[in-house]
């Protein structure tokens, strides 16, 4: 809590305010804190651009099981027509 959240979290603009990109985790982390502030990067991105940056760092994590890396890396195959080396590399 003293430290505060040290990587940002990624938002889109929407219609009522802003959207959570990137970062759910981190976000559920500095509400636990009771922090009332946190660090975040505003990025324009389309609906497909935001659904890919929010399957690669859930892919990304470390705590993730084999079969949950495999579904993720699998939507992205499916959802975004990559080949298997594009969403490994992701």
């Amino acid at each position: 809590r003293s430290q505060g959240l040290l990587q940002p979290l990624v938002v889109r603009p929407i219609d009522r305010g802003y959207e959570l990109v990137a970062g759910e985790r981190r976000w559920r982390a500095a509400q636990l804190a009771g922090l009332d502030k946190v660090p975040v990067i505003v990025r324009e991105v389309p609906d497909e651009a935001a659904l890919v940056m929010a399957l690669i760092e859930n892919v990304q994590r470390e705590d993730l099981s084999p079969i949950e890396e495999a579904a993720a890396v699998q939507r992205l195959i499916n959802e975004f027509s990559m080949t298997h080396e594009q969403a490994a590399d992701a």
